[in-house]
């Protein structure tokens, strides 16, 4: 019983316990969230004096609402009103500094324009004078050809800036009609004045790159044969040919004709800078039926040639003459510079087969028929068969050709020389005046020279045996 008694005692003093512990925990709680809700509410308070305070600057920002009261919707409302106004007036602002830019430049373009045009003008009359005396400068043929082309230059120009009412309009109309026709070149016109590219620079630069797509497109109707547009090409261009960029063009139509007429083969000669710059297809032409001016061509460098030999021959060092023909051929300028002239011509081959043998015969200078042998040779090296077949010692040159490399003249090469000229014995040409001329070379008669000697040797050599 008295443990009953103790056991109550004991639950009712925990219970009580307990209660002191969750009514303490329930303050505790009380507190905290007392404490958080005035924090809370302090930042709210903050934040809204902040809102409150953005939106009056904004108003105050504005105009139409500055000191005044409004609404928060008000507010917004006129803010978003007055940045699209703001954004309007920069819009057109900005595109009043463009129009001003642009009319700048154009008022610069078209002073620098009215400056060139008078110094043009100026140069032109200037030179006139002197064009006779000068004949690099080609100043008055450039106005010539440009008022052949119905472009009004010089005089009309000048006289229709001092006439016209509006000289801005009148420059304008003048670029307009003789500018480049092109609408995706104009847009940038105005931009390259900006970045201050001359006019001038912009319009060489185009036409450098016309002169190359013409010169291509040139080269394609060459390979379709299509002969009638190369000659209508020719007709519309010939009449520009002394301007410099256009030069290249005229000639590359020329060198692909088969036939030149003779009123343009006439201006090129009579012109000494264009038929300079003439490339050297429409050279042979030309020297194929004048022969005059070929042989014109051939005298320096025949001249050259001598002085170049005699040269070698008061030198020291003979490494020239002690070089292989090959080699000799290969390191001849001479040689060069006619091979490239001739081609596959074999009218000028002929020309300068001739030529050398009437040298030869005038001064009986035998470097001449060396020459001669170095040029025969020289194609055949290069495979070039539709000339060197053409000489009609051909294979008795090669024969003596093989035996200077080979430094003697075998029994074999001896044979063939003497076919050769059994076949060609009752050939007056080649026995009497061709092979005649050949054989004073001084390589040739050096290796003959040796062959007798040899020969003769054997021979006493022979006499005597049989004596014994």
């Amino acid at each position: 019983m008295s443990s009953d008694l103790e056991l109550d005692q004991f639950n009712d003093n925990n219970i009580g316990i307990d209660d002191i512990d969750i009514n303490s925990n329930i303050q505790n709680h009380n507190q905290n969230q007392a404490e958080k809700r005035a924090h809370h509410n302090a930042l709210e308070r903050k934040r809204r004096d902040h809102i409150k305070g953005s939106f009056n600057d904004l108003r105050d920002v504005i105009p139409l609402l500055k000191g005044e009261k409004a609404s928060r919707a008000h507010i917004l409302k006129s803010a978003t009103e007055y940045i699209q106004s703001l954004k309007t007036k920069t819009q057109q602002h900005q595109k009043i500094i463009e129009d001003l830019k642009r009319q700048n430049a154009i008022l610069e373009f078209q002073t620098r324009l009215v400056e060139r045009v008078k110094e043009t003008s100026l140069y032109a009359r200037n030179h006139e004078k002197t064009i006779k005396t000068e004949p690099d400068i080609q100043t008055t043929h450039f106005f010539v050809l440009l008022c052949h082309m119905n472009i009004n230059f010089k005089e009309e120009l000048k006289t229709t800036l001092t006439n016209c009412e509006d000289p801005f309009r009148a420059i304008k109309d003048i670029q307009d009609e003789n500018g480049i026709a092109l609408t995706q070149i104009r847009p940038a016109l105005p931009l390259l004045d900006l970045l201050e590219v001359k006019r001038l620079d912009f319009h060489l630069a185009v036409l450098d790159d016309m002169k190359d797509r013409l010169i291509k497109r040139i080269q394609e109707l060459a390979q379709h044969d299509d002969k009638e547009q190369l000659e209508t090409l020719l007709e519309k261009s010939f009449a520009v040919i002394n301007l410099t960029h256009v030069t290249p063009i005229v000639m590359e139509i020329v060198k692909h004709m088969p036939k030149i007429p003779d009123k343009y083969v006439k201006y090129i000669i009579e012109h000494e800078q264009i038929y300079s710059r003439a490339p050297i297809e429409l050279k042979r032409l030309i020297w194929t039926d004048n022969h005059t001016l070929f042989q014109k061509e051939l005298q320096p460098i025949i001249s050259q040639y001598l002085t170049n030999v005699e040269e070698q021959l008061l030198q020291c060092d003979h490494n020239y003459f002690l070089q292989l023909p090959k080699q000799r051929r290969q390191t001849s300028p001479t040689i060069q510079s006619l091979v490239h002239m001739i081609g596959t011509n074999i009218k000028l081959y002929d020309i300068v087969r001739t030529s050398l043998q009437k040298l030869f015969q005038r001064t009986k200078i035998v470097h001449y028929s060396s020459l001669r042998l170095l040029l025969l040779m020289a194609f055949h090296d290069l495979e070039n068969n539709i000339v060197s077949k053409s000489d009609s010692i051909h294979i008795f040159v090669w024969t003596l050709d093989a035996a200077l490399k080979e430094r003697k003249l075998d029994l074999k090469k001896q044979r063939e020389i003497e076919q050769f000229l059994d076949a060609h014995a009752r050939d007056t040409d080649i026995i009497n005046k061709h092979i005649p001329f050949v054989l004073t070379d001084p390589n040739i008669v050096s290796i003959l020279a040796k062959s007798c000697i040899l020969l003769l040797h054997k021979q006493v050599r022979f006499d005597q045996i049989n004596h014994l």
